[in-house]
This record gives structure tokens, C-alpha cells and sequence, in this order.
């Protein structure tokens, strides 16, 4: 399940000609939609994240955080041996916090990211705008 979210991020990041593993000053920090905001820690160590509007979190190395409405809402992360860590983690934070309406939102932002017209990509659902900053 993970492995399609993944791709999904990966193929934003492709469209929006961005690279985490470059980063050296901390995770690279993207705003999906109005709802949705992930950081992406392409480095060794394990960094703070805080987009404007979020609550603060650790990235740890290889890892992906995701917000939804400013609640932290899950992550992926690479596989690890040993109890109690998981590849996967999406949080409830409310009903519509969930892996579908992620990859949702970043189908959309891909479709936006690549340039289509408005008349080839599906219409944005209405949502409810958090002021997020990247």
C-alpha cells in the first residue's frame, strides 16, 4: 500500500523539479493542497520539521511526514526491523484524513504541477484553506 503513495510523492516531486536528497538544511517541505503537506527528509540525520500553520515533528533519515490541516496525519517510512515500526502509518486525524484523500490530492497536485489545462484535469474539491508555508 505504501509503495503507490510513494510513487505518487516521487512523481510530484518529478513535476515540481525538486530533489530531497539535496537538501542539506533541513527536509524538503511541500504543500500538496490546502489540506495536505508532507516533509521529506532525504538525509542521514533526523531533522525538525514545522511548516507554517502545522504542529512540529522529527523527520527521521528516509522518512516522510505527512499534515493534514495542520494535525500531523502520518508517514512513510523505509522498512526497520524490530517491534512496533511500520512501513506505513496514515492517522485519522478526521474522516477525511486518510491514504485515499492523500492520494487524491496528490494526483491533483501532479496534474496541476505538469501544466495541464484546466479542462483535462479533474475539478479541485472545495476545501477548507489552511495558510500553509514552504
Amino acid at each position: 500500500m505504501s509503495d503507490l503513495t510513494e510513487k505518487k510523492v516521487a512523481r510530484l516531486m518529478s513535476a515540481l523539479g525538486l530533489d530531497p536528497a539535496r537538501r542539506r538544511d533541513g527536509p524538503l517541505v511541500v504543500a500538496i493542497d490546502g489540506d495536505w503537506v508532507v516533509a521529506i527528509n532525504g538525509g542521514a540525520d533526523t531533522v525538525a520539521a514545522a511548516p507554517r500553520g502545522c504542529m512540529p515533528m522529527s523527520v527521521e533519515a528516509d522518512e516522510m511526514c505527512f499534515w493534514y490541516r495542520g494535525w500531523f496525519a502520518g508517514w512513510l517510512r523505509p522498512v526497520r526491523s524490530g517491534p512496533g515500526l511500520r512501513e506505513t502509518d496514515i492517522v485519522a486525524v478526521e474522516d477525511a484524513a486518510n491514504v485515499h484523500t492523500l492520494r487524491a490530492a496528490l494526483d491533483e497536485a501532479i496534474i496541476r504541477a505538469a501544466g495541464h489545462s484546466p479542462a483535462e484535469a479533474p475539478a479541485p474539491r472545495a476545501r477548507k484553506r489552511v495558510p500553509v508555508s514552504v
